[in-house]
């Protein structure tokens, strides 16, 4: 409403579209459900990548008193893979811990990426100090539109569980309710390896 403010508005109608197309290329991924399509591939830079997705959420970790410690032991590692379904699992696997942390007193996120067994795997592990997840909850968590969160959509784990299956991986999931650490590691394996 206010012309004097026209560059902060083109900057953030400027966002809202970019997330108005990232939720259209979300639905795509959710309904085409499957093997990653080969043009997808690209060479995608796993440390970069993960430091610009927990620099993305800075903001809002400082808001919410959020402690990140950040154990990315790769530099430079490249894989093939789709970059924006990698994103997206970083970024579902950021919100969810920060998330899950509402209400406790000790609030830290520990990001942490690995090669435990060479050059064609990757771990990336999320833990948080949240509440965790009840038991018998556990078995549901990837169930589209599932959810114990309000307000919540229950499709971010089901979109971190496609993107790394479709990438050759798969999810697990260690938690203690009450205790400290929710746990999501998630095992890429690169459409090919980069030489």
């Amino acid at each position: 409403m206010n012309v004097g403010n026209a560059d902060r508005l083109q900057i953030y109608t400027e966002k809202i579209l970019s997330a108005v197309k990232q939720i259209g290329l979300i639905n795509k991924e959710i309904m085409n459900a499957g093997r990653m399509e080969e043009s997808k591939c690209e060479p995608v830079e796993l440390d970069a990548l993960m430091e610009g997705c927990l620099g993305m959420f800075q903001g809002m970790f400082i808001l919410k008193g959020v402690q990140v410690e950040s154990k990315i032991r790769v530099q430079g590692l490249r894989l093939l893979g789709d970059q924006f379904g990698i994103e997206q699992v970083f970024k579902n696997l950021i919100l969810n811990a920060v998330d899950a942390m509402d209400g406790r007193a000790d609030k830290t996120l520990t990001v942490t990426v690995t090669q435990p067994t060479g050059p064609t795997l990757v771990e990336v592990t999320v833990e948080d100090t949240g509440w965790g997840i009840r038991e018998e909850l556990l078995n549901k968590i990837f169930e589209p539109y599932f959810t114990d969160k309000s307000p919540g959509n229950g499709l971010g784990l089901v979109v971190i569980k496609n993107a790394v299956e479709k990438h050759g991986g798969n999810v697990l999931v260690k938690s203690q309710v009450g205790g400290a650490e929710p746990h999501l590691p998630s095992v890429f394996q690169p459409c090919r390896p980069m030489d």
